[in-house]
């Protein structure tokens, strides 16, 4: 069984470091997606590819699942990141002709 203190201070060191992802690679356009390395060098792409996104997306989604208050302080940052997801999507296919998320 978890410790109350122990799932606060795994929850503080959660928000602490999905607090330095915005901090460091997040964007401020409004899309909501986030780069793909710092420092943001010249030459790099504007955003990153779907995959690392995605695995952004799930973390903050396991933010917002966590029991109670603490999780609905993440709600607002899982809509935003379920939005900005669709920016991935190619309806086209691509190369592959068929629709899918592009990476």
């Amino acid at each position: 069984m978890h410790s109350t203190r122990g799932r606060h201070f795994r929850h503080a060191r959660a928000a602490a470091s999905f607090h330095a992802l915005q901090a460091n690679l997040g964007t401020a356009d409004g899309s909501g997606l986030y780069r793909e390395r710092y420092p943001v060098e010249a030459g790099d792409n504007a955003y990153s590819y779907e995959w690392p996104f995605s695995q952004v997306h799930i973390a903050i989604a396991d933010l917002a699942n966590q029991p109670g208050v603490t999780g609905h302080r993440s709600d607002k940052d899982l809509a935003s990141a379920t939005r900005a997801q669709e920016h991935y999507w190619n309806a086209s296919g691509g190369t592959t002709g068929l629709p899918g998320y592009a990476s």
